[in-house]
């Protein structure tokens, strides 16, 4: 993992040595000075040499490894595309910004990086998106390291809604409080939350169809998981040593296949299972699922347009909505019983008020679910 030779490079700029790549219009940054005075460094999106410009689009493998005792703080452009192998592997780098482009960062870029602190990116889609090379490589994998957008820590990190996939490693080792994933991501990658300090319950949206193994591994503080409808696998040892982790909401009706064990065995025996009633016998039968202490069929899912909550929406929830018109809910009236939160039934269409519109979007309903 030692920086490329010095006599490898083809020139240098601002105490910075570039490889030219077989392309011609790209290089690639390999190495600085080990000199004092040099603490900052900062990756341009392009150089010029003789003239000619060229697009930085890589960091070399062991580019700025442990013999740069100096360097403190990297800020990597906007054009930089990958990060190579130990690149900053054993580095006293303690800050480092990653620009928006980065899709690839090698296997142990940031191992043993022992005075880094703060990881500042400045898309947070981009990092979601980044395919880290095996375990090691993430630079939140240090002890008291945290990660800012735009210059604010994320304590509590919310993923952005354009993101459908969060890949391996995305922020194992991450300091937050909380995480907001949304609607709209179906995978979750192996190691991605991995040893993340969440405090408060987890729940991962309906669009999720698969958790890769040991994605929530030793999320220590982790009190509760819901899981959405349309989970159908998740990896070996998901979520294992969840210490404090005590409840287990699953709404899908059939057990998620599950390679190996999904918690560990204590966690089976002190946290319960709750899942839908008509699905419980399911997951007492279960390979591992079956394993809890105790499993409860308690879940009630809300179905838009079922106003009777029998289960299913037809003819009869637009005689409920009928009925609520009679008796005055159009003009904000027809509350449910036990509702303290002005919660109004039978108002379909969200505009506030309970009245034919509302009828005709349960028809809606009734005619275009398959």
């Amino acid at each position: 993992l030692l920086p490329t030779a010095a006599g490898a490079y083809d020139f240098e700029v601002d105490g910075i040595y570039y490889s030219i790549n077989n392309d011609s219009t790209t290089v690639t940054a390999l190495t600085c000075d080990n000199d004092p005075k040099i603490v900052t460094i900062i990756i341009p999106e392009t150089v010029n040499n003789e003239g000619t410009t060229y697009r930085v689009t890589e960091i070399g493998e062991g580019a700025f490894t442990q013999s740069q005792l100096y360097l403190r703080y990297v800020e990597i452009g906007d054009g930089v595309e990958r990060i190579g192998r130990g690149a900053f592997h054993m580095s006293d780098i303690d800050s480092i910004y990653i620009g928006k482009s980065v899709s690839y960062i090698g296997y142990d870029a940031f191992r043993y990086c022992d005075r880094l602190r703060k990881v500042l990116i400045k898309d947070l889609t981009a990092w979601c998106n980044i395919n880290f090379d095996k375990y090691g490589s993430n630079p939140l994998n240090n002890i008291y390291t945290h990660l800012f957008v735009n210059g604010e820590e994320i304590t509590h990190l919310v993923i952005p809604e354009n993101v459908t996939e969060i890949k391996k490693l995305a922020f194992m080792g991450g300091q937050f409080t909380s995480v907001t994933i949304p609607e709209g991501v179906t995978r979750i990658g192996a190691q991605a939350f991995f040893g993340c300090t969440i405090n408060t319950p987890l729940v991962l949206p309906n669009s999720l169809t698969t958790i890769e193994e040991r994605a929530f591994w030793a999320c220590h503080d982790l009190p509760e998981v819901y899981l959405g409808d349309n989970i159908d696998s998740i990896g070996s040892w998901a979520f294992s040593s969840c210490d404090q982790l005590t409840k287990v909401t699953c709404t899908a009706i059939t057990p998620p296949i599950l390679t190996n064990a999904l918690f560990d065995m204590d966690c089976y025996a002190h946290a319960t299972l709750h899942v839908l009633p008509q699905s419980i016998e399911a997951y007492q039968s279960a390979l591992y699922w079956k394993d809890f202490n105790e499993i409860i069929g308690d879940v009630v899912i809300e179905i838009p347009g079922d106003v009777n909550g029998d289960g299913e929406v037809t003819i009869a929830d637009a005689n409920s909505v009928i009925h609520i018109i009679i008796n005055g809910g159009g003009g904000g009236h027809g509350h449910a019983p036990g509702y303290d939160d002005g919660t109004l039934v039978g108002d379909i269409n969200g505009d506030g008020e309970v009245n034919i519109a509302d009828i005709n979007a349960i028809i809606n309903m009734i005619l275009t679910q398959e």
